[in-house]
């Protein structure tokens, strides 16, 4: 496997699968630089190692994780301690996008004098910032590595991984991890698929303005997915909420054309969302969100006629309790804790079939 040994730019397509329990599939592209940690004079006016920069790689994010010793340090004290000859170190990552990061897997390939990979070492890390690394020594197909780190809470410790790297073309790096539990059955699979572009100053320019966002949508992806996995697998039940605008400005005059059908073709997007991403929805409880984004006479509208709700099949919660639309209707004889309001909205909703309540005074309530 030969290797591009300059500095170098590109787009690496991303795969995750998960094939036990929980089937998930997604797939996302990230910007990658790979970079010659032998020569590192120059890279480009955008791109710094361990300074700040619209592209950054930091070394207190990589290696020894110390902002004194560089990269390149790190890969030479492993060469030494595994008799690794070479010629120039590639390092291949995600980078800090004016400051943000977020590096799944990083790759240190060490380079003979025609540029042919020798030895690999594979960084891994986990959103906790935990990292470790693997090391094969010419062996680049399904080589085998006990799992020595938590990456994803949804996956034991006793696990194997089988980790190949291979490339078609000097300026093209592929690499896919195949993890396996204890009766040696396949739960995961993840791929890199990444071709690189040397840097020149001016289409590092245009990769840099088309990639800005990038360490902050692979970061928001993976919670998003990790999100997802949770709500496939977890028992606990969990609310569809409804509310129109941020807290800031959804109460400054709230209007909508029909605000009973609104909401309930939201309930009914949101389930058809869920169903599509696979989540078990025998967990939904609906909230209408009473007082978020709603003016006295809608709520009055929706506790009024809050039974429609239970056509879609799910649990109904209401937040009721000490609302301002109780204020409003009382006028004068309007009290602190609007206990009176809430025991008998309460009530009412109850009456038409409203599963859950969420109670400030529980006690008087039960009463």
């Amino acid at each position: 496997m030969e290797l591009i040994s300059s500095h170098c730019f590109g787009i690496g397509k991303i795969i995750h699968k998960r094939t036990r329990d929980t089937d998930n599939f997604f797939q996302y592209n990230a910007p990658y630089l790979s970079i010659n940690l032998s020569n590192t004079i120059n890279i480009h006016p955008f791109i710094s190692l361990n300074r700040f920069n619209f592209f950054s790689i930091f070394y207190k994010q990589h290696g020894f994780r110390n902002k004194k010793k560089s990269l390149y340090d790190f890969a030479k004290n492993v060469a030494e301690k595994h008799n690794i000859v070479f010629n120039s170190i590639q390092f291949i990552c995600i980078p800090s996008i004016v400051g943000y990061s977020f590096n799944p897997i990083s790759f240190y390939l060490y380079l003979d004098s025609k540029n042919k990979v020798k030895s690999i070492i594979y960084e891994v890390k986990n959103t906790f910032g935990d990292q470790v690394h693997y090391l094969t020594l010419n062996k680049f197909k399904d080589k085998e590595f006990k799992k020595n780190m938590y990456v994803s809470p949804f996956i034991e410790m006793d696990c194997i991984y089988k980790i190949s790297s291979k490339n078609k073309r000097k300026n093209h790096f592929f690499c896919n991890i195949n993890q396996f539990n204890i009766k040696k059955e396949q739960i995961f699979y993840a791929s890199i698929d990444l071709n690189l572009k040397e840097i020149t100053f001016y289409n590092f320019i245009l990769f840099l303005i088309l990639n800005i966002f990038g360490s902050v949508k692979t970061i928001t992806l993976i919670h998003y997915q990790a999100i997802k996995l949770f709500l496939k697998k977890s028992k606990l039940p969990f609310v569809i909420h409804h509310t129109k605008g941020t807290p800031e400005i959804m109460q400054k005059n709230p209007s909508y054309k029909n605000v009973l059908l609104e909401i309930y073709d939201y309930f009914e997007d949101k389930l058809k969302l869920i169903r599509k991403k696979g989540i078990k929805h025998d967990h939904i409880i609906l909230d209408p969100g009473i007082g978020f984004g709603k003016n006295m006479k809608h709520n009055i509208t929706l506790i009024n006629n809050v039974s429609i709700f239970h056509s879609l099949g799910l649990p109904v919660m209401l937040g009721i309790s000490r609302k301002r639309f109780i204020k409003d209707i009382s006028g004068n004889n309007d009290s602190k804790e609007k206990i009176g309001g809430t025991v008998s909205s309460s009530i009412f909703s109850m009456l038409q079939g409203v599963q859950i309540l969420r109670i400030h005074d529980v006690n008087e309530v039960n009463q």
